[in-house]
């Protein structure tokens, strides 16, 4: 996105909470003439966060976000709803979840690298495109 190459970018991470699955993803929206090229600075950013790790800036910035996420959610009756409801059926309390964001605040930027280093491999990962073929295939062909 800062590139210029995309409409919008991020990644996400989503957890299990019954084993230990979990999935993380990356993404772009992009013009076709530029998917190999979203691509091509996806894997560059990946290797760089694998090699370089992420700065405290970016982890602080990542906390913040998610601590924020967590209370706005709080606010909200449905959301909260649903959350009891998870909750009651997994056993847990709202002390759980205090203790969480506990956990998630106190996370060090080594212990954050260390831990995307850990579960994440390139090699590892699924690569899918979506869009008009046709025009993802004429733009792969244009110089």
């Amino acid at each position: 996105q800062k590139d210029g190459l995309s409409y919008g970018g991020g990644s996400g991470l989503a957890v299990d909470s019954l084993d230990r699955a979990a999935h993380f993803s990356m993404g772009a929206i992009a013009a076709p003439q530029n998917l190999a090229k979203v691509d091509a600075a996806l894997k560059e950013e990946l290797v760089r966060a694998l090699k370089d790790g992420f700065s405290t800036d970016e982890v602080a910035r990542a906390k913040t976000g998610l601590l924020q996420t967590r209370a706005q959610n709080r606010a909200q009756d449905g959301v909260l709803a649903a959350g009891w409801s998870s909750f009651l059926y997994l056993g847990r309390t709202f002390a759980w979840s205090k203790a969480f964001e506990d956990k998630l605040s106190a996370l060090t930027v080594e212990q954050v690298n260390a831990a995307f280093r850990k579960a994440i491999d390139p090699a590892r990962l699924t690569v899918v495109m979506a869009g008009d073929h046709a025009k993802i295939k004429a733009a792969a062909v244009k110089p």
